[in-house]
């Protein structure tokens, strides 16, 4: 027979394991390219670069820019880069800013992929520009665990101060699913410089065995206290 002492314990050790299985953050945690983006790692901080399906796998010197950039070894392009304090002279770029230069035409696309460590729910939301006008044009296409949802082409109407933005729905994301944004030319001699600005917010969803737990707990308090009433 449960004496008041032990279903006193009873029910808070319940409570207490419902209570630490459930995610430590309830609320939204956002994640921004430029501000998790990595010069170490590729991946690096749930974010990773490609030509097409090839991880850009070296981090140096990059003459496009003369700054240092994630590129292929062997390759020129396609090349993700963070703008440097003070710029880079003829792009419509600032410090922090987060760019590419597309691959070319017909070759595999310049992308960059976000891998979620949670099982929940995302919104995406993010804005590209194209950094200078050549005449050039770049198209965008954002896909979530594979699905499209969204892009088109940017041109060289849409500079830094007027960017295309775009933001999708609250949708479902597992452990290990992906935000895609490719980049890519829209003709032969269209590749280009790109700005890239990518938020994701993301909210875990509690386990059922947390929820459970939880629940189980704060059955057994009410039956205590008519219990022990």
């Amino acid at each position: 027979m449960l004496t008041r002492s032990k279903t006193a314990i009873l029910i808070l050790i319940l409570l207490i394991l419902g209570i630490a299985s459930l995610p430590l953050a309830a609320g939204a945690t956002t994640h921004n390219l430029a501000a998790e983006f990595s010069t170490t790692s590729n991946p690096g901080n749930g974010w990773s670069f490609y030509s097409g399906t090839n991880l850009l796998d070296y981090y140096g010197y990059w003459s496009g820019t003369g700054t240092n950039a994630w590129q292929l070894s062997g390759d020129f392009l396609p090349a993700w880069f963070k703008t440097p304090s003070g710029g880079i002279s003829g792009l419509d770029l600032v410090a922090g800013d987060v760019a590419t230069h597309g691959n070319y035409y017909n070759s595999p696309f310049s992308m960059v992929v976000w891998t979620s460590d949670i099982s929940g729910t995302v919104t995406v939301s993010g804005s590209v520009w194209e950094t200078r006008n050549l005449g050039r044009t770049m198209d965008w296409a954002l896909y979530v665990n594979g699905t499209y949802e969204g892009g088109g082409s940017i041109g060289v109407t849409h500079l830094r101060d007027d960017p295309i933005t775009f933001a999708t729905g609250l949708l479902s994301l597992d452990v290990g699913q992906t935000v895609v944004l490719q980049l890519f030319p829209h003709g032969p001699q269209s590749e280009d410089f790109v700005g890239v600005d990518l938020n994701i917010e993301a909210n875990a969803v509690p386990l059922p065995g947390a929820v459970g737990l939880l629940g189980a707990g704060l059955a057994l308090l009410a039956w205590g206290r008519r219990r022990l009433g």
